[in-house]
């Protein structure tokens, strides 16, 4: 599927240039991809361009030198006012990263098009209302996210960022909006995510939620189970997709609200992938 590139990487200094060797190729075609080194000149107009025509910002970097640290939080700051989602990946050891097995409630989903999905594929949340509420009664609206993730991982989470600009797509056959996106992963409470690919043939709605909340890994300790998203590419009977969502979205406790994109795709092998977030 042709994307309309509506997300941008930018790899900072050297090491997140260095560290462009695991993601790149994943990314090719469905991102822009930009490096910026202090030494660099970027006048004004470079600068804006930046931030131009996207929906999503990933900015690569290793927070050991506080100067690059400083200059992926002057580019946070300067997406918010264009209400851009920008997602910071920090390589840096000394960031704290973990899995996490909690006990999970087992009440039933509450899903907003989704545990009726049968009947209704729109798949919409009150996301942009709820946002636009907030502003109204003049709560900040946060657009910002900072991960740590080892660097052997980045080739794995690389699959969830291509998951996450492809929801956003027209050409998704189920997409969904950036504020679906922004309410799950901006901020600064803790956050939960997985990536998982699951072979047709042989696939088990039970056995894959399962090897789904077996493989979460987590952010931060503090968690408000408000609202996840999952994003599917695949091939999969509409029917099969409705009861799967609602096994995943029962297995992890009763979010205020659940969302889901699904991008039909036919050069996956034969294969589900899977990536799913909560906050």
């Amino acid at each position: 599927m042709e994307n309309e590139k509506l997300a941008r990487l930018i790899a900072i200094e050297d090491e997140g240039i260095e560290n462009l060797k695991y993601i790149e190729k994943e990314l090719e075609g469905t991102f822009d991809i930009q490096t910026l080194k202090m030494n660099q000149d970027v006048d004004e107009e470079n600068l804006r361009s930046l931030f131009d025509g996207i929906e999503i910002l990933f900015t690569l970097y290793n927070s050991d030198d506080k100067d690059v640290l400083n200059i992926a939080r002057a580019i946070e700051a300067m997406s918010s006012p264009r209400r851009i989602l920008t997602i910071s990946i920090d390589t840096s050891e000394k960031q704290e990263v973990g899995n996490i097995n909690e006990t999970k409630s087992s009440s039933s989903p509450s899903l907003n098009s989704g545990s009726n999905a049968g009947s209704n594929f729109n798949s919409k949340s009150n996301a942009a209302e709820d946002e636009s509420k907030k502003e109204a009664e003049g709560e900040e609206v946060q657009f910002g996210r900072e991960i740590a993730i080892q660097t052997s991982k980045l080739p794995k989470f690389a699959k969830i960022m291509k998951m996450m600009a492809d929801s956003l797509s027209m050409e998704c056959l189920i997409n969904i909006d950036i504020t679906d996106l922004r309410e799950v992963i901006a901020g600064e409470k803790g956050i939960k995510y997985s990536y998982n690919e699951f072979s047709m043939e042989t696939f088990d709605i039970d056995l894959a939620s399962r090897e789904i909340e077996e493989s979460i890994e987590s952010q931060g300790s503090e968690f408000l189970g408000k609202s996840n998203v999952i994003l599917l590419e695949g091939e999969i009977e509409l029917s099969q997709l409705n009861d799967f969502i609602t096994k995943i979205t029962q297995s992890e406790g009763d979010p205020a609200w659940s969302i889901f994109s699904f991008n039909e795709a036919h050069d996956t092998q034969n294969r589900l992938k899977v990536t799913f977030i909560q906050n």
